[in-house]
């Protein structure tokens, strides 16, 4: 009888295993939350002194910073910055101001990619090409069409046509000595 029982239970577990199942399935997900777009320099634009002489003259600049550009939005819109920067004006002075100058006359550079989605001179982000730019309104610099743009940037000084000699300041004969300053904005937007 032993013996019976002992057959009925491994007929049993045989059973029970051969209509076990073969496969299950499990869901995985995560939710990734949409960031910003956000914009950040290292430093100034710097212009060596110059002294006047009644004559008009040029100043070319010393340095110019790298701006770090990212879009962790997570969607596909495309982005642009743009400069603006008011008239140069003296300070405790009422005299005309003096404009900065900005021209980049060679062909759209993608801009160095530090992670993310390749940057390529087409579709961007890339510099724009500028001729003889002055930023006394918003002026789009750099564009990153629909699609395109999605990780970290660097506008780097020294490379493409980011370099100090393309960033001028025209001084006329006339001008007043002092220190002349303003602000410039630099602006990171959605849409390209």
């Amino acid at each position: 009888m032993k013996k019976v029982i002992t057959l009925i239970l491994a007929l049993m577990l045989m059973t029970t295993v051969a209509f076990a199942a073969t496969e299950v399935t499990e869901l995985v997900q995560i939710i990734l939350d949409a960031g910003s777009l956000s914009i950040a320099t290292d430093g100034n634009f710097v212009f060596n002194n110059v002294p006047v002489t009644g004559e008009a003259q040029t100043a070319t600049a010393a340095a110019i910073p790298k701006f770090t550009l990212i879009d962790a939005t997570g969607s596909n819109n495309g982005w642009n910055v743009q400069f603006h920067l008011g008239t140069l004006e003296r300070i405790g002075g009422i005299d005309p101001g003096l404009q900065l100058m900005y021209e980049h006359p060679g062909s759209n550079y993608a801009l160095v990619t530090i992670a993310g989605q390749p940057s390529n001179a087409t579709d961007g982000p890339y510099l724009k090409v500028l001729s003889k730019q002055n930023f006394n309104t918003a002026t789009k610099v750099v564009v990153a069409n629909a699609g395109y743009g999605k990780g970290q940037y660097e506008l780097q000084p020294g490379v493409g046509d980011w370099v100090v000699g393309n960033f001028t300041i025209p001084i006329p004969g006339e001008t007043l000595a002092g220190t002349y300053q303003a602000t410039l904005t630099a602006s990171i937007l959605s849409g390209p």
